[in-house]
């Protein structure tokens, strides 16, 4: 049977038609799924301080961060842990309203001194990234400018089950810079340490300083790291820093909450973040 030339051109038009209407159902789907997405913004404390630090990045005075804590709970949000949004992003979990994670990093006296007495206090978790090669070190020593917390503080905390303790490398060095097999030694160790001392499996990594660079992502999974977090110094609240599922686990941010911060600015940063 033979088949008109119009014929075939016209059912060839037609199936064009259809399979472009297709493929723009399909993304703007796609793209709906991802308007309608969490978002979860991640913030990320340093050092606790008794006195005021304003406009500091790696200190916030003990009455702030109260108050940031005070808004945060008023305000509705609800404080997760960071595994709940890990085990989100792997499809095993599903998130509450408002959900917000709080981080610390280095693992200052003052987390355990201040910071945790009044997350106990609000019932909120948090997950403290440690520098172990300075776990227990004091001021007044040398080694460091600010004391650290001890091995037995760490395992006090994380028994509570509110604070979760992961590793910020072993020496706090900028891995981007460095070779492959020094790189390898400050993950491995770090791992290692924590596992060793707290009884527990460690696979986040807070890469230090920022420093980020497509080698590292492997490098770490080869050292037994699961999830990767970034550090944000840059005091963004581009609504880029809302973390979204589809993501993934290898580059989490987070948004610094510098020294003199108050309750009213730091929700105006979390909603301008999340695009509320």
């Amino acid at each position: 049977m033979n088949i008109p030339k119009w014929f075939k051109a016209a059912v060839c038009a037609l199936l064009s038609i259809l399979i472009f209407q297709c493929g723009m159902l399909s993304a703007l789907a796609d793209k709906s799924d991802e308007s309608d997405e969490v978002k979860v913004p991640i913030l990320l404390y340093h050092n606790i301080t008794s006195y005021d630090s304003t406009g500091d990045i790696a200190n916030i005075s003990a009455n702030d961060f109260e108050n940031n804590i005070k808004a945060i709970v008023n305000a509705g949000y609800n404080v997760i842990k960071l595994s709940d949004y890990i085990d989100y992003v792997r499809g095993e979990k599903e998130l509450p309203e408002k959900p917000l994670v709080i981080t610390f990093d280095d693992g200052y006296l003052s987390n355990y001194e201040i910071a945790y007495p009044i997350l106990k206090r609000y019932g909120l978790p948090a997950t403290i990234f440690v520098v172990t090669g300075t776990v227990g070190e004091r001021a007044e020593d040398g080694k460091v400018n600010n004391s650290h917390f001890s091995w037995v503080q760490a395992m006090e905390m994380q028994q509570s089950g509110l604070i979760d303790i992961e590793s910020h490398t072993l020496s706090h060095v900028d891995l981007s810079k460095m070779s492959k097999s020094d790189i390898q030694k400050e993950l491995r160790m770090s791992k290692f340490m924590i596992e060793k001392y707290l009884g527990k499996t460690c696979e986040v990594i807070a890469f230090p300083y920022g420093g980020y660079d497509e080698k590292l992502v492997p490098l770490a999974e080869l050292a037994g790291y699961r999830v990767e977090v970034l550090v944000d110094d840059r005091l963004s609240s581009d609504p880029s820093y809302a973390n979204v599922k589809w993501d993934g686990l290898h580059s989490i941010k987070r948004l610094t909450v510098i020294g003199g911060t108050n309750g009213t600015q730091l929700l105006r940063m979390i909603r301008n973040t999340v695009g509320e």
